[in-house]
């Protein structure tokens, strides 16, 4: 029982919300909700119906913030960043948000998850499909026979590096019958140790000291790229056979620059703008929504997603033009993203529920039913007592109950003698209670 939902629960507004979800009512339009109250909604929405969220927030910045809140709530929440296409044979760059994006879509296929929130820029790029992402994943378990070398090659196909100690995510060191890998879902590195090919242990390690840390029983290897392939071979066929396709005006740029990827790879040196074979690897036009077929779909601040999603595009298709000049990409080499409409006729089952502050027109799609909530967010405290409690007693002589949360254990619990110093009932809970008492902080 949480007791944030119990106090969202007996509220007219959000029952006609979990009503109209009950009832299939989508979509649905909810207004008057500013960035804390989403999170309120969603996790009591989450709770009350077995759900799990998907969340569209406008930039990268809200829905960091979003998936803060929700984690305050008790939510196992993960952001999904957008990605920074690189097309650039020249360009080194990092691959910690594409990481981040498989380690939040690998929890949606394991439903290990309870909310994911992206950008709305991150919600229109083409992404690893589920089937491709499943089929590129291991799974190992102590006692399991299977070869080194045919765990390695796996995981230099899909992506990681080979290194002599494991520092990072999308690494892997191999020392005799021992295999060190660090997958872009776990928190730490894994030390596989092998027995012929009988895998005979798993733990595992601190990066800083190297020692053995708890055991494992089973461990899942997913791709460290959302780019995989079969194995350079397969790369090759696909790029030679593109080669043919290849004419009209910048075809000569272009085929010089797949014919020296080809040698590259022929010769054994990994291609370091793969996101560009991106339309070679899945034929499938698939998005964060594919992994979203489950859950409930909120857009909050959906004039701002939409305007987030159009002016995205926009920047890419620029890139896309640039790079066609350079003879970096060519026509089939073009699909990153998705358009709004190209999403709303792909993904028309998914029906969603707008979570806005004000009304700013009408919604993308019409919605069933229109519910306004009557709720107002406090400015940011400053750190002044007297301040907060002159917001404080007005509420507390209208018999409400009042939550205050602490950035800390300590400030919070100093929090709770301070105010309870100046005559004012107060509790302080190290956990979230049953229930919260009335007429007192919290």
């Amino acid at each position: 029982m949480s007791a944030f939902r119990e106090i969202l629960k007996p509220s007219p507004e959000y029952q006609e919300v979990e009503k109209a979800i009950k009832l299939s009512r989508l979509p649905l339009g909810v207004l008057g909700v500013s960035g804390i109250h989403k999170a309120h909604i969603i996790n009591t929405l989450c709770g009350n119906l077995g759900r799990r969220a998907l969340i569209v927030m406008p930039d990268e910045a809200s829905a960091t913030k979003l998936c803060d809140d929700l984690r305050v709530f008790g939510l196992e929440s993960f952001l999904y960043p957008a990605r920074d296409f690189s097309f650039n044979s020249a360009e080194n760059r990092s691959h910690e948000y594409e990481q981040r994006r498989l380690k939040a879509l690998t929890n949606m296929i394991n439903n290990t998850f309870d909310a994911v929130v992206c950008s709305a820029e991150a919600a229109i790029q083409r992404t690893i499909p589920p089937e491709e992402l499943k089929k590129h994943s291991i799974l190992i378990k102590q006692g399991a026979d299977i070869a080194l070398a045919d765990i390695t090659k796996v995981l230099l196909s899909s992506g990681y590096s080979r290194s002599d100690m494991v520092e990072g995510v999308g690494q892997f060191s191999v020392r005799g019958g021992i295999l060190d890998l660090f997958s872009p879902d776990d928190d730490s590195p894994v030390r596989i140790e092998f027995w012929g090919d009988t895998v005979e242990a798993m733990s595992h390690f601190d990066i800083l000291s190297q020692r053995r840390t708890d055991k494992v029983d089973e461990f899942s290897i997913m791709p460290s790229t959302e780019i995989v392939f079969r194995d350079n071979d397969e790369l090759i066929k696909n790029i030679e056979a593109f080669y043919e396709t290849v004419n009209g005006k910048g075809s000569k740029k272009a085929k010089e620059m797949l014919l020296a990827d080809i040698d590259r790879l022929k010769g054994g040196i990994k291609v370091t703008s793969a996101d560009k074979y991106l339309p070679l690897a899945y034929k499938e036009d698939a998005t964060i929504f594919d992994y979203a077929r489950d859950s409930l779909l909120f857009v909050c601040e959906s004039a701002g997603v939409k305007e987030r999603a159009a002016s995205a595009n926009k920047l890419l298709n620029e890139d896309i033009k640039y790079m066609f000049e350079e003879g970096e990409l060519c026509k089939g080499l073009d699909k990153f993203s998705l358009t709004v409409s190209e999403l709303l006729v792909k993904y028309d089952t998914l029906k969603a529920i707008y979570l806005d502050n004000f009304a700013r027109g009408s919604f993308d799609t019409p919605v069933k039913d229109l519910i306004t909530f009557t709720a107002s967010q406090l400015p940011s405290w400053n750190g002044k007592l007297d301040i907060l409690l002159d917001d404080v007693k007005p509420l507390l002589q209208k018999d409400s109950s009042v939550v205050i949360m602490g950035g800390t254990e300590k400030a919070a619990k100093t929090l709770a003698e301070d105010i309870e110093g100046e005559g004012i009932p107060a509790l302080y809970f190290s956990f979230e209670p049953a229930e919260f008492p009335v007429v007192r902080v919290s």
